[in-house]
């Protein structure tokens, strides 16, 4: 086992078109536009790492299917009965029944 951290944390300078169009993509979608450029970053580096048969693109693709489906929850949650105080909680509960 290494000490490599799990996630690292990066600042990025983007273009203002290239930043307003994730933006854009990411409330479309209903995301956050950090967790948006990330999701798109991790799939690109996923595409990289299934080339070079790393372990860790396991990982990746489960984590990916994890965001992807909490996402759906979240805006579906959103969409029937709004946001509440108690959302994220709302959210983690039905993950956990549906995909457990």
């Amino acid at each position: 086992m290494t000490d490599t951290p799990l996630s690292r944390r990066y600042t990025i300078n983007l273009d203002s078109d290239a930043a307003l169009a994730l933006e854009g993509e990411a409330a479309t979608r209903g995301v956050d536009v950090a967790d948006h450029i990330t999701t798109i970053l991790e799939e690109y580096s996923l595409a990289h790492l299934l080339k070079k048969g790393s372990p860790a693109q396991e990982r990746l693709r489960a984590a990916g299917l994890i965001k992807a489906a909490t996402a759906e929850i979240s805006r579906r949650l959103a969409r029937e009965e709004g946001v509440k105080t108690d959302h994220t909680l709302r959210v983690f509960k039905e993950l956990r029944l549906h995909h457990t």
